[in-house]
């Protein structure tokens, strides 16, 4: 490795933000597993990468810097897959890598390349320089973590947020309700549960008014693959909300669309369902608002309130899927008409809790 370039910076990526900035590190080799933290460099292409920072700019990553990312998955039909070996990723100064590691995602997700879509360009390729350690054991995101639950109690009312695929509308919808339901002077917080790490989306809840919003990264994880880490820490970021902020409602965003493995999780699980006081698909086109609508049903036993997305950007699609469905399709543009329809669910919600608390008594 003595042909390396010299190394003129470091660059902490949004992925780590929750990580010390003096913290005390060495680099180190071994096997690199899910929310390890590892530095690398370009090794393809030369030309910059870009890289998006804690506080949500995005700069330009150059081939003589190094990175500090964290090791995870992704699974994006519209992006890229990639994986982390069941056995690790070994990372040995002596072995060329020859795993194909990429940079996933610009926050800093880094992984096994698997395939991409054919509508985007090559991911960038790194080039491990070593693992973070401290005491010659990896450091990893989750010791920057809030501690994961197996359940949560007090959750207020939950509007999720959920879509046909990713970029169909969720942020922008999410972020427009939190705007307006703060302004009607509810205490609003937010929580995106799963994806693969990105700033941005809380920023744009921040921005809009959310009193708090975190998401999976915050629990240790650099993305959100399977169910059986997705849920316990989803409920780690619940409770870190109610026990700091206190909401009268949370919104909550479900990445990618619903047949990912831990929105599937996430949807079915008992206590959540229990606080969910509406559900808003948003859909890129008036069948897939249709698919959304019956797997919500046949899979989960739940009715969105609305449809929202580009499939409401104009009259057509609004009328195919009223006929279709009997759901109203609301563009976020009218954010009046989804407001009255979210502020009838959380009064519908509440009602119902108050019968149910009267009986039990």
């Amino acid at each position: 490795m003595s042909n390396l370039p010299i190394i003129t910076r470091i660059i902490f990526p949004s992925i780590v933000r929750n990580v010390p900035a003096d913290l005390e590190y060495s680099l180190g080799f071994g096997i690199a597993q899910i929310g390890d933290l590892i530095a690398v460099e370009l090794s393809e292409p030369s030309f910059p990468a870009d890289i998006e920072l804690p506080n949500g700019r995005i700069r330009h990553f150059y081939p003589e810097e190094l990175l500090i990312g964290a090791v995870g998955f992704r699974e994006a039909p519209k992006s890229y897959v990639g994986i982390v070996p069941t056995q690790g990723i070994l990372i040995h100064p002596n072995i060329e890598n020859s795993q194909n590691l990429a940079l996933l995602s610009a926050a800093g997700l880094i992984g096994v390349l698997i395939s991409r879509s054919p509508y985007i360009q090559d991911p960038p390729r790194v080039r491990p320089r070593g693992l973070l350690q401290k005491g010659g054991k990896n450091i990893n995101l989750r010791h920057f973590s809030c501690p994961w639950r197996d359940s949560v109690s007090g959750i207020p009312p939950l509007v999720i947020f959920v879509g046909t695929s990713s970029e169909s509308g969720k942020t922008t919808a999410a972020a427009v309700v939190i705007r307006h339901l703060t302004l009607r002077g509810m205490k609003v917080a937010a929580a995106k549960l799963t994806g693969a790490g990105r700033i941005r989306d809380l920023l744009a809840f921040r921005d809009a008014g959310a009193i708090a919003a975190y998401d999976f990264v915050d629990a240790g994880l650099p993305s959100t693959p399977d169910e059986e880490t997705a849920l316990p820490a989803a409920k780690g970021i619940l409770a870190k909300i109610i026990s700091e902020s206190e909401p009268d409602v949370i919104i909550v965003e479900l990445a990618g669309s619903l047949l990912v493995k831990a929105n599937r999780a996430i949807l079915r699980d008992p206590e959540i369902r229990n606080s969910i006081a509406g559900i808003v698909l948003a859909a890129s086109d008036e069948v897939g608002a249709v698919g959304g609508v019956h797997l919500l049903s046949q899979e989960w036993g739940l009715v969105p309130i609305a449809i929202t997305g580009p499939v409401s950007d104009n009259q057509a699609g609004v009328t195919y899927v009223k006929e279709a469905v009997h759901i109203p399709a609301i563009n976020w543009r009218d954010a009046e008409q989804l407001i009255n329809l979210i502020e009838k669910s959380l009064s519908s919600f509440r009602n119902k809790k108050e019968n149910n608390t009267h009986v039990l008594k």
